[in-house]
């Protein structure tokens, strides 16, 4: 149903009976009701700049919440993968700092191999090029 224009009410003001134009946030987990990312949809006209919801409900498994560790571990896996290249984002700065805490702490190592011993490790510990 291309070109359709949503009517409804604004989620932000409460204007009755107008185009409604949409804005998603999104979350950088995966839920039982939104796949592959949470988000919240907000439907506002268009005078208004929707802000972020101070709540959220969430679907998960049962299963996920009995291990909250690994729940967070997919998290923070998806975020290293998405961040293994770009320099200044979080696998760069863990990569970084590990590999400042094997040089300095193990005799005659090199700043090279220390670098990837650090990377080695992160891949083998986040699984890069799996999927979560």
């Amino acid at each position: 149903m291309c070109g359709e224009i949503e009517v409804g009410r604004c989620e932000c003001c409460g204007k009755d009976n107008i185009p409604l134009e949409r804005t998603y946030f999104r979350y950088p987990f995966e839920c039982e009701c939104h796949s592959p990312e949470h988000f919240i949809l907000v439907r506002h006209c268009e005078d208004c700049e929707p802000t972020e919801p101070r709540e959220t409900k969430v679907v998960l498994k049962t299963d996920d919440l009995k291990n909250p560790f690994a729940f967070a571990f997919k998290i923070m896996q998806k975020e290293m993968m998405k961040t293994r290249n770009i320099k200044g984002e979080i696998y760069d700065v863990w990569e970084s700092n590990l590999a400042m805490m094997i040089y300095d702490s193990v005799p005659n190592m090199t700043a090279d191999r220390a670098n990837e011993i650090a990377s080695k490790w992160l891949d083998r510990l986040f699984k890069i090029g799996e999927q979560p």
